[in-house]
């Protein structure tokens, strides 16, 4: 029996504080992007998702590595590469694309596979980036041995996938 009073039972998950709930996971604005038209490998900045995020990010280039084929490293080309840092700032625009995003960065030449490695706000980010005519249909080639990755290699007139060395290993030696 309940007397002048009132009962409340919580069960599932614990209730979320509007701080927590209004907290998104990280997700960088930056991305690597091939132009179908040349080939041409880049890094830009996604200016939809900066627009939603409604604050500035700060990129700042760490690092580029270049995969070599003849010699079947990693070579990096850091030193080659300008020193690149900037602002990236949310902008509202008519429309949203591919070819409306800022490029941070370009691999016109030569030919190849790069890992770019760069800083966005606090956040270290990394990833592969083609720059070649022609890309792999697929690179499912079966379980890469250990300290390997399965990627698409560009070449002049194709691109190949093979098991090349752990950029994320072999750039940092």
């Amino acid at each position: 029996m309940i007397l002048g009073g009132i009962l409340f039972i919580l069960s599932g998950s614990p209730l979320k504080t509007v701080a927590e709930a209004s907290r998104q996971e990280w997700k960088s604005v930056v991305y690597a992007y091939r132009d179908p038209a040349n080939g041409e490998g880049s890094l830009k900045a996604n200016g939809y998702l900066l627009y939603q995020l409604g604050q500035p990010r700060e990129f700042r280039l760490l690092g580029v590595c270049r995969y070599d084929s003849e010699r079947r490293r990693w070579l990096n080309i850091t030193k080659r590469m300008m020193e690149r840092a900037t602002t990236l700032k949310p902008q509202k625009r008519d429309s949203y694309s591919s070819k409306t995003d800022e490029q941070l960065v370009r691999f016109d030449s030569p030919i190849g596979l790069y890992l770019v490695e760069w800083m966005e706000d606090t956040h270290h980010v990394s990833t592969t980036v083609f720059s070649g005519p022609v890309q792999c249909n697929d690179i499912d080639i079966g379980e890469p041995p250990k300290g390997f990755i399965a990627a698409c290699v560009p070449f002049p007139r194709n691109g190949t996938a093979m098991f090349v060395p752990d950029p994320e290993i072999e750039c940092k030696k």
